[in-house]
């Protein structure tokens, strides 16, 4: 699951209700990837987005009819796809001089390609591939 939402091109993040573990999956894309996470959120809402992520840009819809707002989040999507903004992850915003985050692991890193049926990633990650994360 972490693969997907590290190595994802574009992610779409429904924070409408509070959901541990959509929170903490949104942590680890904004502390491994720099952009290209767009934050949905459905009105009327229950629950107030946490204080962490109450500044942050949302695309709002109505939990009654979301399909109302499919252009505009086909507009957001190819807007947010080509953009040239730096970073859209509030550690990076933070730590800009952090190092460059993970991008396509599997598919630039020959030895984790090979052995993606195999074995896991962090095996190759163990071994010291070029592409490991700092230790």
């Amino acid at each position: 699951m972490f693969g997907l939402i590290i190595e994802a091109d574009l992610v779409v993040c429904d924070v409408s209700i509070h959901n541990a573990n959509v929170f903490y999956e949104l942590g680890i894309r904004h502390g491994l990837r720099r952009s290209h996470t767009v934050l949905i959120k459905g009105q009327p809402l229950a629950d107030a987005p946490p204080f962490d992520i109450l500044t942050d840009r949302y695309l709002a819809y109505d939990v009654a009819e979301p399909a109302r707002q499919r252009d505009k989040l086909v507009q957001t999507l190819k807007a947010t796809l080509a953009t040239d903004r730096e970073t859209d992850s509030p550690v990076f915003k933070m730590l800009p001089s952090c190092a460059t985050s993970i991008r396509r692991a599997s598919s630039s890193c020959p030895r984790i390609s090979s052995r993606r049926r195999r074995a896991p990633r962090r095996r190759a990650w163990r071994d010291g591939c070029a592409c490991s994360p700092p230790r």
